[in-house]
């Protein structure tokens, strides 16, 4: 089919084996309900007809799995095809309403006092443990949110940075994730550490060290999924039932945020690794949600990844002391 030749050339290595995960498991649901072991027009007709119970971009997931990997589970033959197409029809209209899940209930910025609540917490439990925090120790957990507030790094991020500590100033050099399609400004951010102290670049370097560590054994989505977990714990202690709890992502999010509040567009493009402006304006949290400081955050985007963001420049800012309006 043509359209899926065109979809295989945009699709890379990472997102073909997501696919076929996701369309094993929905398999496995389908057969679950009683499908049948080879029917492959059954399997298309049992997943259209969840379309009114999920949500449209869910629906959408789902449907390009199964119509990637259903010629893999089912085999390249005519039945295959044929429920193929049936499938890729437009999915039927909503029929009812659907309480908010998934990506909706994800939060999305981080309160001042909430986090200043959690780090007190993080830092009483981390003097408790001393050295027997466990696998994911409250000190590292720590560690791992302080530095992402400041550099805003993704999750998967951290096992391919490397903190350069001996420089003037000190940086942060990072392999960017999503840069196929030129969804980044390039392959590698570089992130300028001018007011970074000691203890800061201490918590980065470690931060760094311990995921390269864990990705070299390929166990970094280990690591990062009980960090997550134990994360999700002591904030729920802290911030109590019933609340939205922050994820590692949430703290990028703010970090975005906090930055919005002192940087351009091109200079938060260029520090979160997009390759254009719109990005962060559509995708991540406000300029209101970020928390009022009387000094920048301690970082700050290189020259060659500010040339590389794709945007509006901004107006030229008047000197200090001027009036903008003035003749």
């Amino acid at each position: 089919m043509k359209g899926e030749r065109n979809a295989a050339a945009a699709r890379t290595a990472d997102t073909e084996r997501a696919y076929l995960d996701r369309a094993r498991r929905l398999l496995a649901a389908w057969r679950g309900a009683g499908g049948g072991e080879d029917d492959p027009a059954g399997f298309a007709a049992w997943l259209a007809s969840r379309a009114a119970d999920l949500r449209a971009s869910s629906f959408r997931q789902y449907r390009a799995a199964a119509i990637f990997a259903m010629p893999r589970l089912f085999g390249d033959r005519p039945e295959t095809w044929r429920a193929v197409a049936t499938l890729a029809r437009p999915r039927p209209p909503r029929r009812r309403h659907l309480p908010p899940r998934s990506s909706a209930l994800k939060l999305r910025h981080l309160p001042r006092e909430d986090w200043l609540a959690l780090e007190t917490h993080l830092r009483r439990r981390a003097v408790a443990e001393g050295r027997a925090g466990g696998v994911v120790p409250a000190g590292l957990l720590l560690a791992w949110c302080r530095a992402t507030l400041i550099t805003g790094l993704r999750p998967c991020e951290w096992e391919g940075a490397i903190c350069e500590t001996g420089l003037d100033p000190p940086r942060l050099v990072v392999r960017n994730a999503k840069r196929t399609h030129g969804r980044a400004h390039g392959p590698t951010r570089t992130l300028l550490l001018p007011g970074a102290d000691r203890a800061t670049l201490a918590e980065l370097d470690l931060v760094c060290r311990t995921a390269r560590r864990w990705a070299a054994a390929g166990r970094g989505e280990t690591l990062r999924r009980r960090l997550a977990c134990r994360l999700r714990r002591e904030a729920r202690r802290v911030l109590g039932e019933g609340r939205r709890l922050p994820s590692l992502y949430t703290l990028r999010h703010q970090a975005i945020a906090n930055w919005k509040d002192v940087h351009d567009g091109i200079e938060v493009a260029a520090l979160a690794g997009h390759a254009v402006t719109r990005t962060a304006g559509r995708h991540y949290a406000g300029r209101r949600r970020a928390w009022r400081r009387p000094a920048p955050p301690p970082v700050r985007p290189s020259a060659a990844d500010l040339a590389a963001v794709r945007g509006p420049k901004p107006a030229a800012r008047p000197p200090a002391g001027t009036s903008a309006t003035a003749p």
